[in-house]
């Protein structure tokens, strides 16, 4: 049997328009009218037919901002009166390390906050640090976030937290350290023997905000 050529202007499934696409259902042959710009093409909840669906757009990347420093840092500061009194850390209290501004692009998205450094001890090893919003409408001089854990004279600082935008005025986001026991508490090197800062200027503590949609 000979293949015969159908022309394209001879199948009209009525309301034809530019983009539309065809599909059986079964017994005949049925028109898929074109989506909108940015959505996709898909199988219905049936699996009986196509349609076109709206992509998700949760989890995007809208910014990201950083800082680091290879500077020495030692303190015998403590959050609060004595360790561990219950209080929430304050603004006022242990030494500021770093301090990144950011300016959110819209209040409705998150902030994922993420530190690392390396933190030591001379004596009792633990350490303990706190992030703050100091500046723009919603400071406050309460901690955001505060952890502390064993560092062992000298070992891996690192956590993460969740944060609201709540301003596309710019705000300054900044992480404090204390001891959280005893001795003294040094980030960028083994511990407080004043030598060169650890691995040179490889050795960095780092704070990265990345503003997302939720």
């Amino acid at each position: 049997m000979t293949l015969q050529t159908i022309p394209g202007r001879a199948i009209e499934l009525g309301s034809d328009a530019e983009g539309d696409l065809a599909y059986h259902d079964g017994s005949k042959w049925t028109r898929l009218a074109k989506g909108t710009a940015g959505q996709l093409l898909a199988t219905n909840s049936g699996a009986t037919a196509p349609e076109w669906v709206t992509p998700a757009t949760g989890g995007k990347v809208v910014k990201v901002w950083h800082v680091n420093t290879t500077s020495q840092f030692s303190t015998t500061a403590e959050f609060g009166a004595s360790v561990p009194d219950g209080s929430i850390p304050q603004s006022s209290e242990g030494i500021l390390i770093l301090n990144l501004p950011v300016t959110a692009s819209a209040t409705g998205n998150k902030l994922l906050v993420h530190f690392h450094g390396m933190a030591g001890t001379t004596s009792s090893p633990c350490a303990s640090f706190a992030l703050f919003r100091t500046t723009g409408p919603n400071t406050s001089t309460n901690a955001l976030f505060a952890t502390s854990g064993h560092v062992n004279s000298a070992a891996y600082a690192s956590w993460h937290t969740v944060e609201s935008a709540l301003t596309t005025t710019q705000s300054n986001y900044q992480v404090r350290m204390a001891r959280a026991n005893v001795g003294t508490v040094t980030m960028n090197n083994f511990n407080d023997s004043g030598a060169s800062a650890h691995y040179s200027t490889a050795g960095k503590c780092n704070l990265t905000i990345i503003e997302y949609t939720p």
